[in-house]
């Protein structure tokens, strides 16, 4: 039996070999790239997040608490509570209701990367107390740095807040109330 010139089978062989290994080294190669531009994307985003947090006055009161949690500039930052916000401070708030602070109402034209802005939200106990809603759905939207608007849905949900006891912490805003209050007894005006 004649097969032709052996080697040469043998070099076309390993030749086409080669070639599929090149090509499925080259689709891997391709895949991977598309897989890390797009982490890197994901990872080069703003992240605007809103959060309810105890006030740094202390319980009972809590704030509204809004970061860009990512790595880039957030623009056109807006949000959308459903149903309206409203707070048990309304009534006693000099400035309007919460739900028309600019921050809120208007949004914010743009918000750097591990900004953060709190708001005086609530007084937990007169809230539980009332007939307000204790659960918010929330829309922030906002557009990251190519212009693209993403939208973030989130629940606000009070009712983690009830039900639990905290520990009272007295730091310096505690001291200077106290020694206002000392001053204020002894006759003193200022110090």
């Amino acid at each position: 039996m004649d097969y032709g010139d052996v080697p040469g089978w043998i070099s076309a062989i390993a030749s086409a070999l080669t070639l599929t290994v090149a090509i499925v080294a080259a689709v891997a190669a391709f895949r991977q790239v598309c897989e890390a531009r797009t982490l890197r994307l994901e990872q080069a985003q703003p992240f605007v997040v809103l959060d309810v947090e105890v006030s740094g006055t202390g319980h009972p009161h809590t704030d509204l608490v809004i970061r860009n949690i990512g790595q880039t500039l957030a623009y056109d930052v807006e949000f959308k509570f459903t149903p309206a916000l409203q707070s048990t401070l309304d009534d006693d708030n000099t400035v309007g209701p919460l739900a028309d602070a600019s921050l809120l109402k208007s949004g914010i034209p743009s918000m750097p990367p591990g900004r953060e802005y709190r708001i005086l939200f609530e007084n937990m106990p007169a809230r539980f107390e009332s007939d307000l809603t204790r659960r918010y759905d929330l829309e922030i939207a906002y557009s990251n740095t190519r212009g693209e608007k993403e939208t973030l849905k989130q629940v606000v949900d009070l009712d983690l807040f009830y039900g639990y006891s905290t520990v009272r912490v007295h730091d310096t805003h505690h001291i200077a109330k106290t020694l206002r209050a000392w001053a204020k007894s002894a006759g003193v005006r200022s110090f």
